[in-house]
């Protein structure tokens, strides 16, 4: 099992890098509730990753899967139909919401964080083709910060048996 850290430890972790989860990123620039205590404690995590000289990394997996999921968090907003998704995504409305996330990813995290990207093998691939608790990116993101090193700043509890060091606010994940 490898480390795993909560806020208190950002300044053991100065100079590392850190790759954040789609998670992580939408309760910091799409929280749910103005009162969301992920929320300010994954922005307080970011602020201080950055002031101690964290690399900041995603890359594409986890840009597709803010665009897909903050769209349905909006699309299920919508009096739409549950089975119109495509259609909400289309329209007017749908479009607006697509700008709007377009405009937070290269204006607040593409400035902010570093691109990392890894061509698997094909054993690579074949390996994590296995079922467990952890869906297909998600095992792409576990082996991509094994490979680099790199600590995964997540909120999700699925990682919680993964063998990468985690930061994260979830009590779960930290073994509390």
């Amino acid at each position: 099992m490898r480390m795993r850290y909560s806020a208190s430890s950002i300044p053991s972790l100065k100079n590392r890098t850190v790759f954040f989860d789609a998670n992580s990123l939408i309760y910091i620039f799409w929280p749910t509730s103005p009162d969301s205590q992920a929320a300010t404690d994954y922005g307080s995590m970011m602020a201080t990753l950055i002031k101690n000289g964290a690399t900041l990394v995603v890359n594409e997996t986890v840009i597709s899967e803010i665009i897909n999921r903050v769209m349905r968090l909006e699309f299920n907003k919508s009096n739409m139909p549950k089975d119109q998704f495509k259609e909400y995504r289309d329209s007017p409305d749908g479009q607006s919401v697509q700008e709007d996330i377009y405009e937070i990813i290269k204006n607040r995290i593409l400035s902010k964080f570093q691109i990392t990207n890894e061509l698997f093998s094909k054993d690579e691939l074949g390996a994590i083709l296995t079922v467990t608790t952890l869906d297909f990116n998600d095992k792409l993101i576990e082996l991509l910060c094994k490979k680099k090193g790199m600590i995964l700043l997540t909120h999700d509890h699925d990682f919680s048996s993964s063998d990468v060091d985690i930061l994260s606010a979830n009590s779960k994940l930290l073994g509390r």
